[in-house]
């Protein structure tokens, strides 16, 4: 059996010196915690992302940081008030460790991609139970799909994970009524129909693990660089809040030569700003979550790759990843497993994504900066180097870019804090806020470059008597 990245095959054991088996055999746990706990193959678990996602050496706040970012997010509030009509929470603010992040924005993360791990986990269990089906003919029958349509409550169980189920045990009262059935797909019949039925069910749980481990990952990724709860740039937590992490907090900035209290500041006004947004227009994250599903509706599995690895439980191994850590599983992923060819409906998702991206960005960098104008002397190198980070790829982007493949342009993150400038001072702030009462108020990427333009082409004119 070969396992990506761990090299353990049949005529391997004489050189395995370097092996690190306790590493092997961590993750192998750790993945298997991640089956059971998904092991209906519906949805996506988050006790199965969490699984993927632990973090080691993680470091809790200390008293005195605790109290420096609750008197810098307070003090944010404040400054912001006049800035903008969008008003503050009500929930108290918090200073949290990168896994309070993770922990408090998991079930968040788990809803809004949903739609991504269901049609991942349907194109994975459809796509192998279409070449099991190929490889045995006709002489299963529908031995592959439950009648019943019921999915099997621990589909994994015969791999050894979780209490064995029961479904060979039927009703006493049902044998009457199957008795003259010879359908092959009736395991009583034949005995192989209740394995395949169960390993259909277990491929669709296996797709949702996939997803689950590189979800995991990109969240485990993700919390090693946000500076607060609504830095990612989506409504991530149903009761917003805005809260800080400190670790990261201390760490940003810091080839800047600014005061520490300058940089906690400015961090926590983009902080707040980002909440108040999140707060004040509830279409904000079934929009993103729509966009998602539009783009996974396309999904389809690599059926070569797949045939590549197809050799017994060994080839589904490889091609889910299983090896001496979950990195491998990127790696099968990133080689090939699912299709790159976007359809125009993905291609429409993805660029309402970016589009929504750099506007929720660009907001927020223009609402942060007016109010940090008068307080910060150090304003310019502060947003600068905001702006830097985010040009390497900011945490949505880099989040997105390991699941859909979203780029998020710098340019048009400037140019939307730009556009948001020009509103708020050839009109008002309030014209500016209110540009978020639906998605349809909102500019297109087009229209971001030309405030001006989009006023005129969105307004009719005073006098109607010249029409």
């Amino acid at each position: 059996m070969s396992i990506p990245g761990g090299g353990f095959g049949a005529g391997d054991f004489g050189d395995m010196g370097g092996f690190d088996f306790a590493k092997m055999g961590e993750a192998l746990s750790r993945l298997g915690r991640a089956i059971s706990a998904n092991a209906t193959g519906s949805g996506i678990s988050p006790d199965a992302v969490r699984e993927m996602a632990t973090l080691t050496n993680d470091k809790a706040p200390s008293a005195n940081e605790i109290s420096a970012g609750l008197e810098a997010l307070a003090v944010a509030q404040l400054w912001l008030d006049p800035k903008t009509d969008f008003t503050a929470p009500v929930a108290p603010a918090q200073i949290w460790s990168r896994s309070q992040w993770i922990d408090e924005t998991l079930v968040g993360w788990c809803e809004i991609v949903a739609p991504l791990a269901e049609s991942l986990s349907s194109a994975v269990s459809g796509a192998i139970s279409g070449l099991t089906k190929e490889a045995l003919g006709d002489a299963f029958g529908d031995s592959l799909s439950d009648e019943s349509g019921n999915q099997n409550s621990n589909p994994f169980s015969s791999f050894g994970f979780g209490p064995p189920t029961n479904s060979d045990n039927s009703d006493n009262s049902d044998n009457s009524s199957n008795a003259n059935k010879s359908d092959n797909s009736d395991p009583k019949i034949n005995p192989m129909a209740g394995i395949f039925n169960q390993m259909s069910n277990a491929m669709r749980a296996f797709g949702g693990v996939i997803f689950a481990t590189q979800l995991g990952e990109t969240i485990k990724t993700t919390a090693g660089t946000v500076t607060g709860g609504a830095d990612i740039g989506i409504p991530l937590l149903t009761n917003n809040r805005p809260a800080l992490i400190a670790t990261n907090c201390n760490s940003w900035g810091a080839e800047l030569g600014i005061p520490e209290a300058e940089l906690r500041y400015y961090l926590a006004l983009r902080e707040v700003a980002g909440v108040r947004l999140f707060n004040n227009v509830p279409w904000l994250r079934e929009y993103i979550t729509n966009a998602i599903k539009s783009y996974s509706a396309g999904i389809k599995v690599n059926i070569e790759k797949i045939q590549e690895g197809m050799a017994g439980m060994a080839g589904m191994s490889e091609i889910a990843g299983i090896g001496t850590s979950p990195e491998a599983l990127n790696e099968a992923i990133t080689n090939g497993l699912f299709t790159t060819d976007e359809t125009p409906a993905q291609k429409s998702a993805i660029l309402r994504l970016e589009t929504i991206a750099a506007l929720v960005e660009g907001w927020i960098d223009e609402v942060s900066a007016s109010a940090a104008l008068e307080h910060l002397p150090a304003l310019p190198a502060l947003r600068e180097s905001a702006r830097r980070g985010r040009a390497t790829g900011g945490p949505m982007q880099k989040a997105f870019a390991a699941l859909i493949g979203l780029e998020i342009s710098p340019r048009a993150s400037r140019d939307a804090a730009t556009f948001f400038n020009y509103i708020a001072t050839n009109e008002s702030i309030s014209q500016r806020d209110e540009l978020w009462s639906s998605p349809e108020s909102l500019p297109t990427i087009e229209e971001i470059t030309n405030p001006s333009a989009f006023r005129k082409g969105r307004s009719a004119p005073d006098d109607l008597s010249t029409l």
